[in-house]
């Protein structure tokens, strides 16, 4: 029997006047308080000063855009700078959420980066939202990360969807319509999935799994 684990690492940074703590964990399945309560216990006694948690969720946004955050703050005027969308859901949350809230209590300064990702092409890695959302974090805590290898891996990866969809006249059709709306501002108020569904939208995203699964490993 192998138990999920959570672990956390510490980071120092050069030239910079901070350290990081990095915590990967599992979502857990129940007793969100007591885990929430220990994640407290960690930052206490770690002596740290804030808190970022990075997320992603799918859109209607297409690959062949930058990847857009949104995201909450104690200090939303810092993510107003860097253009990071606020947040308006309103709905069922997950352990994020009420990890916040509990920084909130706590008067813990807190952040919660989402970047936005094409629901036609949800397999991972997603290297454009990772890129995207590191930077975001480097400038929160002003330091340079070199994230220059994501961005090669990014670009490789909307190579690798065009090359998918390049023969399926529907898919061309959808991924263009989003990119208008994208470049239209239509999607700064409302990032989340449509009622209305695209006729070709499933079809797509099984062809660009597919693709991607069949690419050779490098």
């Amino acid at each position: 029997m192998s138990w999920p684990r959570n672990r956390i690492y510490g980071i120092s940074l050069e030239d910079a006047d901070r350290d990081l703590v990095v915590m990967m964990s599992h979502e857990p399945n129940y007793r969100w308080k007591a885990f929430c309560v220990d994640v407290l216990k960690v930052i206490s006694e770690l002596k740290c000063d804030e808190a970022f948690t990075f997320g992603a969720m799918m859109a209607e946004v297409p690959h062949t855009r930058p990847t857009r955050l949104t995201g909450i703050g104690s200090e939303r005027e810092r993510l107003d700078a860097l253009e990071v969308l606020p947040s308006n859901y309103e709905g069922p949350t997950g352990v994020i959420g009420v990890l916040h809230e509990y920084f909130n209590q706590n008067n813990l300064s807190s952040t919660s980066l989402w970047a936005t990702i094409p629901h036609y092409v949800s397999q991972r890695p997603q290297p454009a939202a990772m890129n995207e959302l590191l930077n975001t974090f480097g400038c929160l805590i002003g330091v340079d990360l070199d994230t220059s290898d994501l961005a090669s891996q990014a670009a490789e990866w909307v190579d690798h969807v065009n090359e998918a969809i390049a023969e399926d006249d529907s898919a061309l059709e959808y991924v263009t319509e989003l990119e208008m709306r994208y470049d239209s501002g239509d999607f700064a108020e409302n990032y989340e999935l449509s009622d209305e569904e695209f006729p070709s939208a499933d079809a797509l995203a099984d062809e660009v799994e597919k693709f991607l699964r069949d690419q050779p490993p490098e």
